[in-house]
């Protein structure tokens, strides 16, 4: 969950395979890194596999042929050593790594002067200690020359970018905390999840088992890097309706806790994944954890139950049966209307997490058949929402049912059992406006609908 602090753009990324049980898991990594190596579509991302064969017995028979043709955006190149002999394989390779960074698109662009210098101090600096004050961070930056406070800040969001230094400018509780060594915080998040206590405590930690883990971190470090690991940061864990406790939803149990739900009742829609990235539903279970439903009870490694005012929504990760594709199945039970508003807010959650921390993810909204056929089944085939928008542009008013049968249904009311029409679409917007406390631009909107 903490790959896209490390697995930043503009790298070369090195694979090194080198397990004799040849479990080398080439498929995950080269996913993740066309995930979240690039900025933009076009971007050429490096990637050197290092083959160490171990006493001559090569680890893996790595197929780059294969991996090229799947990954037209990534440029592989393989080397091959033997870390165990003194052959000569291994002196080349420092030589090739700095050969494909100076290959990198970025390598020869110009910068600041200014910013040159200030980098090469706070990468001085990090040897010392692992975080400065924002007050520090700004009298190296007026030390070097860049004065104002706004171009002090530019470059900070740039060295965070890059992955050089981490500083959550947009957080009252973080802002002045300048992490100059990023591995630093990793390490500290690291040390809670992988101790056997919380992972036989089911993922839950309390205060006064962090004093025990952060040894030698002094009180205010403690609080910080906790909330790095809350909302909107790491989205690691959330806090639990037990005072001072925290619970991380990837080392909850697998098994669903027992409650009431009929599916035939539900309102579903789905997102669909080619590839889902490990964590995207922790992180969604964090976002959501405030509405958990059963006192926060309904809440297992690979979904969860949220409660808002008269609804009910079942969210779980899985692999459906037939296709074998991953996916996040959302059900919701109430009111019509309501229920609909409750999806709205559901679906803007999950692509926040895809424009926050995987924003190349390929996925397709779905939405299921609702043909008097295929209404409350149990498995019902599912339409991508994206193409019915194409048919509906194309004039077509009505398609064959996804189920095989002889039976037409209407694109529109396929589109409409699941999304607002214009009227509840402005319901939902004065009832959101009205909820954050606008009550003065909720009636412009409806007076702007309804004049008089």
């Amino acid at each position: 969950m903490t790959h896209h602090f490390f697995l930043t753009p503009r790298a070369l990324f090195v694979l090194v395979a080198d397990d004799r049980k040849q479990n080398t898991e080439f498929d995950y990594w080269f996913r993740i890194i066309n995930l979240l190596g690039r900025e933009t579509e076009e971007e050429k991302v490096r990637v050197l596999v290092v083959l160490n064969e171990i006493n001559h017995a090569s680890v893996s028979n790595f197929d780059i042929g294969k991996y090229r043709r799947d990954y037209p955006g990534l440029y592989i190149q393989t080397w091959e050593v033997d870390f165990s002999v003194k052959d000569g394989r291994s002196d080349g390779l420092s030589t090739k790594v700095e050969e494909m960074l100076c290959h990198l698109s970025h390598v020869g662009d110009p910068l600041p002067r200014l910013w040159v210098s200030i980098r090469e101090e706070l990468i001085e600096r990090r040897m010392q200690e692992p975080h400065i004050s924002l007050r520090q961070f700004a009298e190296i930056c007026t030390g070097k020359g860049l004065k104002r406070e706004e171009d002090q800040r530019y470059l900070s969001r740039y060295l965070h970018r890059l992955g050089v230094m981490l500083h959550y400018q947009d957080d009252l509780k973080l802002d002045d905390f300048v992490i100059l060594r990023p591995q630093w915080a990793v390490d500290a998040v690291y040390s809670v999840l992988k101790d056997d206590r919380v992972a036989k405590n089911r993922g839950r930690f309390t205060e006064e088992d962090l004093r025990g883990f952060w040894v030698g971190y002094s009180a205010e470090e403690r609080s910080r890097l906790l909330s790095l690991m809350l909302k909107d940061k790491f989205e690691i864990c959330f806090p639990s309706p037990g005072y001072g406790e925290y619970i991380a939803p990837h080392l909850l149990p697998s098994v669903r806790p027992d409650y009431d739900w009929d599916s035939g009742k539900a309102m579903k829609f789905r997102f669909q994944y080619a590839f889902m990235p490990k964590g995207l539903i922790s992180r969604l279970i964090v976002r959501l954890s405030e509405d958990i439903a059963g006192e926060g009870t309904l809440v297992w490694k690979e979904g969860v139950v949220i409660e808002r005012e008269e609804c009910r929504a079942q969210i779980v990760q899985r692999k459906t049966v037939k296709e074998g594709l991953e996916v996040l199945e959302v059900e919701i039970i109430g009111p019509e209307r309501e229920r609909k508003f409750l999806l709205r807010q559901v679906i803007s959650e999950v692509e926040k997490i895809h424009e926050k921390s995987f924003r190349h993810i390929a996925f397709e909204k779905m939405i299921p058949c609702n043909c008097e056929y295929c209404k409350g089944m149990k498995a019902q085939p599912f339409s991508s929402t994206s193409q019915l928008q194409q048919y509906e542009r194309e004039g077509w008013d009505q398609i064959d049912c996804r189920n095989g049968k002889l039976k037409k249904v209407l694109v529109k009311g396929l589109l409409e059992g699941v999304f607002e029409t214009d009227r509840s679409s402005l319901h939902s917007r004065i009832k959101a406006l009205i909820g954050e406390g606008k009550v003065d631009e909720a009636l412009q909107s409806l007076g702007s609908k309804f004049p008089g």
